[in-house]
């Protein structure tokens, strides 16, 4: 699928990691959204540094990379705002999701040229899934005290699709 035969390990690790996020939101829906934040929050902080590295690897390709370092670097905040402040981080979740999101998505959109370079297939796919989280995130955005309550269904539907996703780009 890629046009590198190279395995790509910290895509696949960043895709277990959703995969993981996703199980534990699936697991207890209505369980403590505290926990929920902190393994998010660390999630986001891990996640952020090696798209900040991933980026990097390809600025010094001369392949663009730039889009990828501002998400990696907007990842690393929201982690650290979300460990470092659980009880607002609680209150706040709906919103902090939604921007997050959005923000991805929208970053992922403009990221495009590299997917392309991927396969045709794997750039359709980011295409619908990007789009699929900007949906959620506006919807998040729009409803917070009905997205409370299906929080963790959503969170672990878009960490299941995005982890479905970082680990078909490994291959």
């Amino acid at each position: 699928m890629s046009t590198n035969s190279k395995f790509d390990w910290l895509s696949f690790l960043i895709g277990i990691l959703l995969i993981l996020a996703a199980l534990i939101a699936f697991s207890d829906t209505a369980g403590s959204l505290a926990g929920l934040a902190i393994f998010i929050g660390l999630l986001a902080v891990i996640g952020g540094i090696i798209e900040v590295y991933s980026g990097w690897k390809l600025h010094k390709l001369e392949l663009g990379g730039t889009w990828t370092m501002v998400l990696g670097t907007i990842n690393i905040l929201i982690g650290l705002f979300i460990l470092f402040n659980i009880k607002s981080s609680v209150i706040a979740l709906p919103y902090v999701f939604a921007v997050w999101f959005i923000l991805d998505s929208v970053l992922s959109l403009l990221n495009l040229d590299l997917a392309k370079a991927i396969s045709k297939s794997y750039y359709w796919l980011k295409i619908i899934i990007s789009v699929f989280g900007i949906a959620i995130g506006t919807i998040l955005l729009f409803n917070p005290v009905v997205s409370a309550f299906t929080l963790a269904f959503l969170v672990g539907f878009y960490f299941l699709i995005f982890g479905i996703l970082y680990i078909v780009k490994a291959f």
